[in-house]
């Protein structure tokens, strides 16, 4: 079971009924490339999973401005889940802002997720996402770009990221790493343009000769760089200028 690509927000879940975006009973599946924001419920604002027997997959999803008494974005009850690629950010609660979980076996991993301290696990991160307006879609400033993972080994089983982002939009081009949550920046391609001013000139010579050079230089913008389109930056990219 996958359950992808969906926008949930401004709902509100009170009584018995936990989750306000998203309510799992007892559920299996994969949960990936959704956005789930400004959601309200006693417990789970954003998702609440409660008494799963099997593992329950949350990739590359976005759950932000939820807000509950306990589990702002994600509370979990006796059950399993991995966290992947995935961002929880800007969520309140009494108890647990980010996540809330209890008698549960919980996993993450490059995800970014609003707390005091660094969540355990390799790839993890607590920094601002910087979105657009729209609170999901990543500016080019984003931390989270490039920031995810394709392929996540644990304990001999693979877990992948989609193919694609919330849009449609392809994760893995260049080669590149995936962004962290639903939407992948996407850069508009200007060939030669490798300082990413809008303008082809010679600085963006010395810009990719720089990069040859393990200069590092900033900013860079790889796919503008790779004139000769091979994924490879090298001489071939600035005789291409």
């Amino acid at each position: 079971f996958v359950f992808e690509n969906n926008i949930i927000n401004n709902n509100t879940s009170y009584s018995l009924c936990l989750g306000g975006g998203l309510g799992l009973f007892r559920s299996i599946g994969i949960y990936q490339n959704n956005v789930i924001q400004e959601n309200a419920s006693l417990s789970g604002g954003g998702i609440s999973l409660f008494d799963s027997g099997n593992e329950v997959l949350f990739i590359n999803n976005t759950i932000i401005n939820n807000t509950a008494v306990e589990g702002g974005g994600v509370s979990i009850y006796r059950a399993d889940a991995l966290l992947m690629n995935s961002i929880v950010w800007g969520n309140m609660a009494e108890e647990g802002q980010s996540i809330f979980y209890f008698e549960s076996n919980i996993q993450l991993r490059y995800s970014n997720i609003q707390d005091t301290e660094v969540w355990p696990g390799d790839g993890n991160m607590n920094i601002e996402p910087d979105f657009m307006a729209d609170g999901y879609h990543l500016t080019s400033r984003s931390q989270m770009r490039n920031a995810g993972i394709k392929d996540l080994e644990l304990n001999g089983i693979i877990y992948s990221c989609p193919f694609y982002d919330i849009d449609g939009d392809i994760r893995f081009l260049g080669g590149k790493n995936p962004d962290i949550g639903a939407d992948e920046y996407v850069i508009e391609i200007h060939e030669g343009d490798a300082n990413c001013d809008g303008i082809v000139n010679v600085l963006d010579v010395v810009t990719i000769t720089n990069y040859i050079l393990l200069q590092n230089p900033t900013p860079f913008c790889f796919e503008n760089a790779d004139v000769s389109g091979d994924n490879i930056i090298n001489v071939l990219d600035v005789v291409g200028i």
